[in-house]
């Protein structure tokens, strides 16, 4: 079974207006969105690894990166 990873998907600013349809197109390609910033243009959601390459393939998607955790010891 694929190891769900969480994913931060910058939107490009040239389709921030259009950000409904890329969150679908990227739904459409696996990702589980959890949340959409559509001010910032970012979308978080979860994917396996392996999915990470047809992501940054979506239109409209500028980046896709691991979300990083950082805590405090």
């Amino acid at each position: 079974m694929d190891s769900q990873q969480t994913w931060i998907v910058t939107v490009s600013h040239t389709h921030i207006e259009q950000i409904s349809t890329v969150v679908t197109s990227l739904e459409h390609t696996g990702l589980h969105v959890q949340q959409v910033l559509s001010t910032l243009g970012q979308v978080i959601g979860q994917a396996p690894e392996e999915k990470v390459e047809e992501l940054k393939h979506v239109d409209g998607v500028e980046s896709v990166d691991k979300e990083q955790r950082f805590g405090i010891l």
